[in-house]
């Protein structure tokens, strides 16, 4: 075994770190990061012990929602070696079970395996491990990169989206490249405790390249998220000693009028020489961005359809 070093009855003299003079000042770029930041161990530790009486509890769920301190925030002093990763885990290690706690090892796990990784293939950003990957082509396409993200800015621009937003309530955002366009759309949910959803609003963003009448274009688009929510809400066929329940309308269930959300479509067209789809790319985006919205509205991701059969209550 490892032999054991006791630590030593004085410790020898040194530096103040402050006296080092590392901190910038001129420019300061760093006035805003230290309110957030204090580097050195003790820092860390602080750190820690801040997390453990506090966020770790709920780190499965809230380290996934941008509008809440529900990480630990160790990432730095762990990058510097302020503190060590058999630190942190040994500390947790001392609490009691849970949820949190277990989601929070499973990820500071995945964290010294990547850089496991990284340390013993360090060309690994800019190299594939396996040499099968070499024969799939990198997409350079700095036009087709320019359609995506004009369809993100405006609809960052129209939607309002935010995480800020109270338990039980939502906004997800989705994007499809389909039909040769690119859609997207951001939805906004209630979900009652009980696990009733409503789905408020959907705004829609399409890049199709040009675009010749925009009311049509518009009401394509409105039809699409009717017809897609349809399907993504309540579709599915009931087979029943061999032969489907389902067999018309009045057992397969659609969109009401009083169900469709209000429907806001915008335009963010590049017009430099392609022309896309219109009627259908509004559909595929719509129902990830509702299960998105869930999400944050609940905590529960939503992996399968249809998304009415899922249990959405809260707490």
């Amino acid at each position: 075994g490892v032999p054991h070093l006791p630590a030593p009855r004085t410790w020898p003299a040194s530096d103040r770190l402050e006296d080092w003079g590392l901190r910038p000042r001129t420019p300061d770029w760093a006035a805003g990061l230290r309110e957030t930041w204090r580097p050195g161990e003790a820092a860390a530790r602080e750190r820690l012990d801040r997390f453990l009486r506090g966020a770790v509890g709920r780190y499965g769920e809230g380290r996934d929602r941008p509008g809440g301190p529900g990480t630990s925030m160790l990432s730095p002093h762990l990058r510097f070696g302020e503190i060590g990763p058999r630190q942190v885990a040994a500390a947790i290690g001392s609490m009691e079970p849970g949820a949190g706690s277990d989601a929070f090892l499973r990820e500071l796990g995945w964290r010294e395996f990547a850089h496991h990784l990284l340390f013993h293939n360090p060309d690994m950003e800019r190299e594939n491990m396996r040499p099968a990957f070499d024969r799939m082509a990198w997409r350079d396409d700095p036009a087709g990169l320019e359609r995506w993200q004009r369809v993100l800015l405006k609809l960052k621009e129209v939607s309002g989206f935010t995480t800020d937003l109270p338990r039980g309530e939502g906004m997800g955002v989705a994007v499809v490249e389909d039909h040769g366009s690119i859609c997207g759309a951001c939805a906004t949910v209630s979900v009652s405790r009980s696990g009733q959803l409503s789905v408020e609003k959907v705004v829609l963003v399409m890049n199709s390249g040009y675009m010749i009448n925009p009311r049509n274009g518009a009401e394509q688009i409105e039809g699409s998220v009717c017809w897609e929510l349809s399907h993504a809400l309540y579709g599915g066929l009931t087979l029943a000693d061999g032969r489907f329940v389902n067999s018309n309308f009045d057992t397969y269930h659609l969109m009401r009028m009083h169900q469709m959300p209000e429907v806001d479509v915008h335009f963010a067209l590049s017009q430099d020489g392609w022309w896309g789809g219109m009627g259908e790319p509004g559909g595929p985006p719509t129902p990830p961005a509702v299960a998105n919205a869930i999400y944050f509205a609940t905590g529960k991701r939503i992996r399968s359809t249809p998304i009415n059969r899922h249990d959405l209550n809260w707490s």
